[in-house]
């Protein structure tokens, strides 16, 4: 059931992402180069998605100075 919520969150993302480019449309100058403007911009959404995500660290043992 999890999985099934994850896909359904990445297919929201998704549309999101591709209804912003499409209201951005009118601000690409070259259209050859729609593809990489696209791409562009999911790159760019992908790294603010991961901005804002909680850093995490992950360890085997919990360090001696924090058991105290």
């Amino acid at each position: 059931m999890r999985e099934l919520e994850h896909e359904v969150k990445r297919a929201q993302r998704g549309d999101r992402e591709a209804f912003k480019a499409y209201k951005s449309l009118s601000t690409l100058q070259k259209p050859k180069y729609f593809k990489t403007w696209v791409i562009r911009i999911l790159i760019n959404e992908c790294n603010q998605l991961l901005r804002s995500r909680e850093r995490t660290v992950v360890m085997a043992e919990v360090p001696e100075r924090i058991r105290n």
